[in-house]
């Protein structure tokens, strides 16, 4: 009953669950402060307060029908006015003045006014309390009760105003906070779609930098080996002029799924441009990475991309570095791509280290 939401797309869900929450308790609320009058057997009181409860709940059914802004004004004013009526008629001591603080709370909450608006809100309800003060400083309430009857009406302000300010607080701060966490995750997910490259899933170019930076200076402190290779695949150039770009790009999305499943264990490839690819091997000599790389080319030459009518077969070549922690990572990269084009010169479809 609480979370339905309206049919007004300009109407927020979240404000018409507090607006109803406010109303459901004061009707609770009243309908128990009726019954401590009915206790008293004072009629005239009771009556005001059952009419209270129905005004709260006309303000419960009006959240039904698309009338979130007139509710949110309808029960600010009711509660403003209730409030001094309270106080004037029963006096300071029983601490209707107190509802002010949960009014100040559900004005700013409710509202979608400017903050000069909420603020205007807030020194009203201010000066409220400070000239009801002053008046029950001067005039004796109209109607005294004390004893059984007053300290009933104490426990039922006091835990009606906390349960109040508690309710309405933890709905809009989970609310606030379910939103900053699917925030959080949306951002998440734009940066690792940034991070990848579109055709592939691989990462790109800029992410394997950042990636391989991060590793570089955690294994650094470690004194672990890291390898970096580059592998190009060969006559790429030919795929897509005899078969078109389409089974280019084929090619390239199941070669890439291979390799990156091949590197899970071994450690991380990404899309380095065009038909190459970045491999980094952590905790990995040149030697032992070599082994993996000729096991990897090995693998790719056997691959079969099927593409219309025909079969698409390639092969790599690998040109692999081990990263010395007293050069950077770029001179690296460089010196496996220098050892990439050795092997290209080589006759391709082989690892050169």
């Amino acid at each position: 009953m609480l979370t339905q939401d309206v049919d007004d797309d300009n109407e927020s869900k979240k404000r018409i669950i507090l607006l109803r929450i406010q109303a459901l308790i004061m009707c609770l609320y009243f309908l128990a402060q009726a019954g401590v009058f009915l206790w008293r057997s004072d009629a005239e009181l009771s009556i005001i307060a059952f009419a209270l409860l129905l005004a709260h709940a006309a303000a419960l059914n009006m959240t039904y029908h698309n009338l979130g802004r007139i509710v949110q004004r309808y029960l600010l004013f009711l509660s403003w006015g209730w409030i001094i009526f309270y106080v004037v008629m029963l006096g300071w001591d029983l601490g209707a003045q107190h509802f002010v603080f949960v009014l100040l709370i559900f004005a700013c909450i409710t509202s979608h006014d400017s903050v000069h608006y909420k603020v205007l809100e807030a020194i009203i309800l201010c000066a409220t309390r400070i000239i009801l003060y002053f008046y029950t400083d001067y005039h004796a309430p109209i109607v005294l009760i004390t004893g059984n009857y007053g300290a009933a009406f104490q426990i039922l302000n006091t835990v009606t105003i906390f349960f109040s300010a508690t309710a309405l607080v933890l709905v809009f701060s989970q609310n606030s906070l379910e939103m900053e966490k699917k925030l959080i995750q949306y951002n998440e997910r734009l940066k690792e779609m940034s991070s990848r490259d579109s055709l592939t899933g691989l990462y790109n170019r800029r992410r394997m930098k950042e990636k391989l930076q991060e590793v570089v200076n955690k294994q650094e402190k470690k004194g672990e080996f890291i390898s970096i290779a580059i592998g190009d695949i060969d006559f790429f150039k030919k795929v897509n002029d005899t078969y078109g770009h389409e089974a280019g790009d084929t090619v390239l999305k199941v070669l890439a799924d291979f390799m990156d499943h091949y590197m899970k264990e071994n450690g991380f490839v990404g899309r380095w441009g065009g038909e190459e690819f970045l491999f980094v091997f952590t905790h990995m000599n040149a030697d032992y990475a070599q082994e993996k790389l000729d096991a990897l080319r090995r693998s790719i030459s056997k691959i079969e991309v099927p593409y219309e009518n025909t079969v698409i077969r390639v092969t790599m070549t690998f040109g692999l570095e081990e990263h010395t922690y007293s050069h950077d990572v770029e001179r690296t990269i460089n010196e496996a791509d220098k050892k990439l084009y050795q092997g290209k010169e080589k006759g391709r479809n082989c690892v050169v280290y």
